[in-house]
């Protein structure tokens, strides 16, 4: 009975070790599936990451090319300009070799360019070229940006300057009073009068009736009209109406050619009579 008792404990021992030992391996188990499940989306949080990371870096990238493109570089201006020099290469080579016909053709073909930066480049070289240049360099003065126009104006009245020839000064004159309009500003406007008021009459007055039929502003009207006035000596009252002005202005053309046509023959004259 008693060996009964004891084979009967050792069944239950060993049933209960049995059971515990399923129950140690059930736990492994859970364990080692939480594990592996942690571990894949581990795997898969640092993969999502890591595109995410790489789509940053790669519009990142794209941004810093555009900007450098643009003269910004991480988001900050670096202040330097797109580089043009392939554009220009060819005036540039021109102006090098002192071969004003090139660079003549050259400029005209860049005068129109999109980059701002280019034209500059063109009115620098129309300067340079001297005379020649000087209409193609009239034509800039209305150059959509401002800094351009307001390059180009001073190369025009520096190259101005150096003419001597009233003859060659006055149509110029009368070219930019068209070219710049109604819009023409104060400082302009004063320097185109100023530079007709120190031509000889029969110069000065027509780029100035050009000048008094492109300006709209009553001020600019009355600054015109006022530099007309100026330049007229042989009428005596010169009228203030724009319209009867003008016409005063073609008597008073046509007054100066006779006496220059009476001048020129009398060295002709004298010479007959001296024979």
């Amino acid at each position: 009975m008693k060996k009964s008792w004891i084979i009967s404990g050792l069944v239950v021992v060993c049933v209960l070790a049995g059971v515990s030992a399923l129950i140690l391996v059930l736990r492994q188990s859970r364990s080692a599936a939480a594990r592996n499940a942690q571990s894949v989306m581990t795997a898969e949080q640092n993969a999502t990451v890591g595109a995410a990371k790489r789509v940053r870096q790669g519009r990142a990238s794209a941004t810093d090319e555009a900007d450098q493109q643009s003269g910004v570089v991480g988001g900050k201006t670096t202040g330097m300009p797109v580089d043009f020099s392939a554009e220009t290469r060819a005036l540039n080579d021109a102006l090098d070799d002192d071969n004003v016909e090139q660079a003549l053709k050259e400029a005209r073909r860049l005068i129109q360019h999109p980059d701002a930066d280019v034209r500059m480049e063109v009115a620098f070289a129309l300067s340079w070229i001297g005379m020649g240049g000087l209409p193609e360099l009239t034509k800039m003065l209305t150059d959509p940006d401002p800094e351009v126009a307001a390059e180009a104006f001073n190369h025009w009245r520096s190259g101005l300057s150096e003419l001597e020839s009233d003859l060659d000064k006055a149509p110029l004159l009368g070219a930019a009073a068209e070219v710049l309009g109604a819009d023409i500003s104060d400082e302009m406007l004063f320097d185109i009068v100023m530079e007709c008021a120190m031509l000889e009459n029969e110069y000065a007055l027509p780029p100035l009736v050009t000048l008094l039929g492109s300006v709209t502003k009553p001020e600019h009207k009355t600054e015109v009209i006022d530099a007309i006035h100026g330049n007229m000596n042989e009428i005596e009252e010169p009228s203030d109406n724009e319209a009867e002005l003008v016409q005063q202005v073609q008597a008073e053309l046509a007054i100066l050619r006779e006496q220059q046509a009476a001048e020129a023959q009398n060295p002709l004259d004298q010479q007959q009579t001296g024979a």
